[in-house]
C-alpha cells in the first residue's frame, strides 16, 4: 500500500508513461478492448500492493511489463478453459437424438490430442 506522497506521485507517473504501451500489448493478445483495458487495471492494482516492490525496482517499467505478461496469460488460460467447458457443453447438450455416452465418446475421438491433461491443471 501506498505510504507517502513520493510513491503515490511515482505510481501516477507509471500509470500516465506505461498505460498505452501495457494496453497495446493486452490488446494484441485479447482483441478486446474492455479485455485489455481490465488486465491493465489489474496490474496497476498489483503496483499500488506491491508499491515498496515497483519503487525500489532497477526497472519499474520492466515490472510492469512482467506483471501484464503474466496478467494477460493467467487470462488468456482462463478464456480458454471457458470456451472449452462451453464448447463441451453445447455439444453434449445439443446432440438429443444419441445417449450421453455416445456423444462423449465422439467429443472425445473429435477432439483428441487439442485437449490434454496438462490444460486442466
Amino acid at each position: 500500500m501506498i505510504k507517502d506522497k513520493k510513491q503515490s506521485e511515482m505510481l501516477a507517473a507509471l500509470y500516465e508513461s506505461n498505460f498505452r504501451k501495457l494496453f497495446l500489448y493486452a490488446t494484441a493478445h485479447f482483441n478486446d478492448d474492455a479485455l485489455a483495458e481490465e488486465a491493465v487495471q489489474e496490474v496497476f492494482v498489483l503496483a499500488h500492493r506491491r508499491i515498496d516492490e515497483v519503487t525500489t525496482c532497477p526497472n519499474p517499467e520492466g515490472w510492469l511489463m512482467n506483471a501484464q505478461k503474466y496478467i494477460v496469460l493467467r487470462k488468456l488460460r482462463e478464456q480458454r478453459q471457458y470456451r472449452k467447458t462451453f464448447i463441451s457443453i453445447e455439444f453434449l447438450t445439443s446432440t438429443t437424438d444419441k445417449p450421453w455416452s455416445v456423444a462423449a465418446t465422439e467429443l472425445a475421438a473429435e477432439w483428441s490430442g487439442l485437449i490434454n491433461e496438462e490444460d486442466f491443471k
